[in-house]
Formats: structure tokens, C-alpha cells, sequence
């Protein structure tokens, strides 16, 4: 259901001036959520946690795009607290699956 909205408010903005005045990095990562986070709720339904991280697991290049070419703490406060929101989706969608933040990245296969 949230992700309908999401989708249709989405859309709605995409076509405002204020989409156009975003950073192509911001705009690919919307566009990638929106699309991953599609496939994801269905292979969670599904309890298929390795499809689920294989589908986030594409979110890599878009995120890193995004912070290293955008500013979160932006100055306008409207911009700032649309960056947040995004990227609290994002944080939502992978804790759906598991806590990212408390993966041990330090060893290897």
C-alpha cells in the first residue's frame, strides 16, 4: 500500500519544477527504490530473503552516486527533509530484510 502512494505521488512529482531542479543522482536513486522495492515486497511475502537481497543489492551504484554527488543537509529545508525521507525509504526497505548496520563486512568468502 505505501509503496502505491509512493508510486503515484512519485509520478505526480516527477512532472513539477521542483523534479526538475534535482540532482540526476537523487532522481536515480527515487527511480531505483521505487523499482527494486517492487520486487522485493513480493519475494518478502514470499520469505525468499536471498531474492530480497539480490534485489537490494542492485541499490549499490545508485547510492554511492547519490552521496557522492549529492548534499543531504542541504540548506532549503524542504530539500533537505525530501533527501532524508528518501533515504529512509531506502533504510526501511533493506531493514525489511536485515539490519544493515550491524553486518560484518570485515571478512571475506
Amino acid at each position: 500500500r505505501q509503496l502505491i502512494y509512493l508510486r503515484s505521488k512519485y509520478e505526480k512529482i516527477k512532472q513539477s519544477k521542483e523534479y526538475r531542479e534535482l540532482e540526476k543522482a537523487e532522481k536515480d536513486l527515487h527511480t531505483a527504490i521505487l523499482t527494486i522495492a517492487e520486487k522485493v515486497q513480493p519475494a518478502l511475502a514470499n520469505k525468499d530473503f536471498q531474492a530480497a537481497l539480490t534485489h537490494l543489492a542492485q541499490l549499490k551504484a545508485p547510492i554511492d552516486a547519490f552521496f557522492d554527488s549529492v548534499m543531504v543537509m542541504a540548506d532549503d529545508s524542504q530539500i533537505r527533509h525530501n533527501r532524508l525521507n528518501l533515504l529512509a525509504f531506502v533504510q526501511q526497505q533493506t531493514n525489511a530484510v536485515a539490519d544493515i548496520g550491524v553486518l560484518d563486512c570485515s571478512t571475506t568468502a
